[in-house]
Formats: C-alpha cells, sequence, structure tokens
C-alpha cells in the first residue's frame, strides 16, 4: 500500500491471528493484613501458557506466583478476552478468584513488592520477564496487603503454545 517494509512483533502477529488473550480484576480493598486469591488452571493439551503480569497499586503489596497450591473450593470463574475483538475464543486455560487455598504450595518466583506508599502507588510491568507455566497444572496468584488498606489492578496477557 505504501511501499514500506514493515516489522511487526510476534505478539502483535499473536493478536491478528486471535491468540493473543488476557483476564485480570480489580480489588476495590485489600486490607493492610489481607490476602486476595486467583488460580490459573492449565489445559492437559500439551500447550504451555506462556504469561505477563501488569499490576498498579496505591500502597505496598506482596505479588507472589505458586505452583501446585491445595484448593478446597474451586472459586467463581474469571472473564477471559481476547485481544482481536472479533475472535470469540479465549483459549483453553481457566481463571478463577476467591478460591479457598488450604495450602500456597511451591514458590515459582521471587517474592515481589509493589508500590510505595509516600509516592502515591506504584506499578510493576513485566514486559520482558514471561512466566511459563506448564500444562496440565493449577497455579496461584496471591496478592497480600502489606500495612496499608489500598485498592489494585492487575492484567495478564496470555498465549497457549505447543512446541
Amino acid at each position: 500500500m505504501y511501499n514500506k517494509v514493515v516489522t511487526i512483533t510476534f505478539l502483535h502477529e499473536m493478536a491478528h491471528d486471535g491468540n493473543l488473550y488476557n483476564t485480570g480484576g480489580y480489588i476495590a480493598l485489600l486490607d493492610k493484613a489481607g490476602i486476595k486469591y486467583y488460580t490459573i488452571t492449565t489445559a492437559n493439551n500439551g500447550k504451555e501458557v506462556h504469561v505477563q503480569f501488569d499490576i498498579v497499586v496505591l500502597a505496598p503489596i506482596k505479588f507472589e506466583l505458586f505452583k501446585a497450591p491445595t484448593i478446597t473450593l474451586a472459586g467463581t470463574a474469571l472473564t477471559k478476552y481476547n485481544k482481536k475483538s472479533n475472535s470469540a475464543d479465549t483459549g483453553d486455560t481457566l481463571f478463577k478468584y476467591d478460591p479457598t487455598i488450604g495450602a500456597d504450595g511451591i514458590l515459582t518466583n521471587p517474592t515481589m513488592v509493589i508500590g510505595n506508599a509516600s509516592k502515591g502507588g506504584g506499578d510493576f510491568f513485566s514486559e520482558i520477564d514471561w512466566k511459563i507455566l506448564e500444562p496440565n497444572q493449577t497455579f496461584l496468584i496471591k496478592f497480600t496487603g502489606m500495612g496499608i488498606t489500598t485498592s489494585l489492578s492487575w492484567n495478564m496477557r496470555y498465549y497457549e503454545h505447543k512446541d
């Protein structure tokens, strides 16, 4: 159209193909010592799930990701979205909020403290650090308040990939 060579990123191509998804949530009130849980369950289809997190928070919190938690009550399904607005496909990965947890499981990444109360909040964006989740496994996202009641918003981009 313009006689130019255009290079697009892998993620942009995934979005065009209808294979890039997102989900997330908003926590209006996380108590100063409160905990909020979400689960990710990858399908038994041989596909790894590649995830990136965006987290925006007003006061400090801990963010942790665990593998193989003990779940006593599954929770409620989160809405999943396709980054291509005219595609209804949202992948095979399942997400839940407010599960009842018996044990956190195995910590899969360093505990991160996000936010700075003296500077009016903070954010975390894992643009470089993709976490790859194995198939047929459950993972636990854990947000923990750190002394100040706060609110937070989080988004997770993901795609499913089989080598």
